[in-house]
Parts: C-alpha cells; structure tokens; sequence
C-alpha cells in the first residue's frame, strides 16, 4: 500500500478566500492523503467542523476504481484501520511491502 500526501483543492480555495479578505468557513484539512493497492485508490481527507458540533471527522472516499463514500470516521487511525481492510492489506504484508522496497533501493544504489 502507498500513500502520498497532496495539499487538498478545498483548503486552496480557503487560503486564497482568506488572503482577499473573505470571511469563509474552514471545511478540509489541509492535506489529502491518497491510498493506493493494486488497482484501489482511496482518498482521505479531514472535515474540520463539518458538523458546526466541534468535532473534526475523516472521510474516506474510495476514487477508483469507482468513486463510492467508505465512511467517515473519528479518529485517522480508525479511518486509516478500515481503509487498510477495504484494501485487504494486514500489517504483515505493509512490513514485507516496506522491506521489499528497501532492498530495492540499496540495490539500486550500489549499481
């Protein structure tokens, strides 16, 4: 599984909404964190007081290879738990997929 990390359209426009002097209402996070396996793709974002209750969620929305809502969640470990289910990767495989990777890179890197 991999993740990147991309700065999410919404918080853009926020920042530009802000820098002319508008007052708007924060609704993501800055960040969205893209999931990806095999042919999977899942984005998670943060919905920062999404409610008007005070309370931050996170939402994962599965982009490929159809877009379809996964949940939202209180916690980015819980979100994190279920999008690693979803994408039936267990902590094992994570361990050998990074160690895999490493080997790839020394070996790369003594050519």
């Amino acid at each position: 599984m991999k993740v990147e990390k991309v700065i999410h359209q919404g918080y853009k426009e926020f920042e530009e909404g802000i820098k002319k002097g508008n007052k708007i209402t924060q609704l993501f996070g800055k960040w969205n964190y893209i999931y990806s396996h095999q042919n999977k793709k899942v984005s998670l974002i943060k919905l920062v007081n999404y409610f008007r209750d005070g309370k931050d969620w996170w939402e994962a929305l599965q982009v490929k290879p159809t877009e379809k809502e996964l949940g939202r969640f209180g916690t980015k470990k819980q979100a994190e738990k279920e999008i690693k289910e979803y994408f039936g990767v267990d902590e094992l495989q994570e361990i050998m997929e990074e160690k895999l990777k490493q080997i790839k890179e020394k070996k790369n890197g003594m050519s």
